[in-house]
């Protein structure tokens, strides 16, 4: 009888395994937001182990957050207006799951940690073929920051930059290993329209799925974006 994604999850949390960080191919610093510098780590790789983490981590944090709110805000209106202000349309998503789907060499999986702890995430799809110019980009399928890292009433975010930085190392490793010009796309949450649209990417109406605006990096902007760091 094979495992089950629930059966592998209590495994992993029973025993506590930690991540192998021996995948580790890139390293940097990034900005507190009180004003120190945090080195972190870029990891290339399919790892169930910092999927997990990745659940257990920032699932605990957003049931705190929640939790803040609900005793902090008693007005119905004000916490529905607190709530719906939170970045959590990802809250659901499962990486662990997606691992286990995820995991053939058309994906490529992206870590950034600090501190002993996953403050990033993404999962890229190649080759794609580029709606708005020639040649072969990447498909970011799933990207998220540590919700410690976003704005929220609990506390202040913890790091500036890591999706900015998660996806510039992407387009490093696609560039280096895969084979790909620079530019990527994927498909927006709403409440990252505008993130999106920050760093240069350009809607492309007629690819929307499932009420998803679809957006893509041109090569000329992909280039002035890793040119940033």
């Amino acid at each position: 009888m094979s495992a089950t994604i629930e059966d592998i999850r209590n495994l992993l949390t029973a025993n506590k395994f930690q991540p192998d960080m021996c995948d580790k191919v890139a390293e940097g610093v990034l900005a507190s937001t009180d004003g120190e510098s945090i080195v972190y780590s870029f990891h290339s790789g399919w790892d169930i182990i910092k999927a997990h983490l990745c659940d257990r981590r920032w699932g605990a944090f957003n049931m705190e957050l929640l939790s803040f709110v609900h005793e902090n805000y008693k007005d119905d209106i004000e916490r529905r207006t607190i709530i719906d202000g939170l970045q959590l349309e990802d809250h659901h998503w499962d990486w662990l799951k997606k691992s286990a789907v995820l995991k053939s060499d058309e994906y490529k999986w992206f870590f950034i940690f600090a501190e002993g702890l996953p403050q990033a995430a993404c999962v890229i799809f190649h080759p794609k073929k580029s709606a708005l110019e020639e040649g072969n980009i990447f498909y970011i399928e799933y990207v998220a920051v540590a919700p410690w890292n976003r704005p929220n009433p609990l506390k202040a975010p913890f790091l500036k930059g890591t999706g900015t930085k998660i996806i510039q190392h992407a387009c490093d490793y696609a560039k280096e290993n895969l084979g790909l010009r620079p530019g990527f796309c994927l498909h927006a949450l709403p409440k990252a329209t505008g993130f999106y649209e920050k760093i240069g990417m350009l809607a492309h109406p007629q690819l929307d799925k499932d009420r998803l605006p679809y957006y893509e990096m041109p090569m000329q902007a992909a280039s002035n974006f890793l040119g940033q760091r």
